[in-house]
């Protein structure tokens, strides 16, 4: 939909009963003079009794879960830490990041923000928070050192 359209919506005897147009359109003719607000005079002076009606737009579309943001609680995170080598120096660092963030009052979302920048990357949050599992197969190479048997 344009910034000046009007949709017209109709009820099952075919009367207009509205005119569907953008939040922007609804703005513009709310100020005296503008060619939206001329347009919807002309649309009233047609239709009197229709009413305006403002679209919601399209919706997007849902992200992959690939692509969601990982917002954990404070004792997932601590699970999650607890299971990875060096825990000690993660939980110190998630608590300094913690108690640094409590001056402005959100503390939660700096944590988590440095919780996926330091984690997102290794397999097991892969695993555990993204659900994707990635199989690695290594391909073993069988040398034979033993030159008298001949392989078939």
């Amino acid at each position: 939909m344009t910034n000046s359209e009007i949709k017209i919506k109709r009820n099952p005897n075919g009367k207009v009963i509205a005119g569907i147009v953008s939040r922007v359109f609804r703005d513009e003719a709310n100020k005296f003079g503008t060619d939206e607000f001329k347009l919807w005079e002309e649309f009233i002076a047609q239709y009197p009794e229709a009413k305006m009606i403002v679209s919601r737009g399209a919706k997007a579309a849902p992200k992959p879960k690939e692509e969601r943001k990982v917002r954990p609680s404070y004792a997932a995170m601590i699970k999650f830490i607890n299971t990875q080598e060096n825990s000690e120096i993660h939980l110190e660092t998630m608590n300094k990041y913690k108690n640094m963030a409590k001056i402005n009052g959100n503390s939660y979302n700096v944590v988590v923000e440095w919780f996926n920048n330091t984690f997102k990357n290794t397999l097991d949050y892969k695993a555990v928070f993204r659900g994707v599992v990635t199989e690695t197969t290594r391909k073993i190479e069988v040398v034979n050192t033993n030159p008298e048997v001949v392989e078939a």
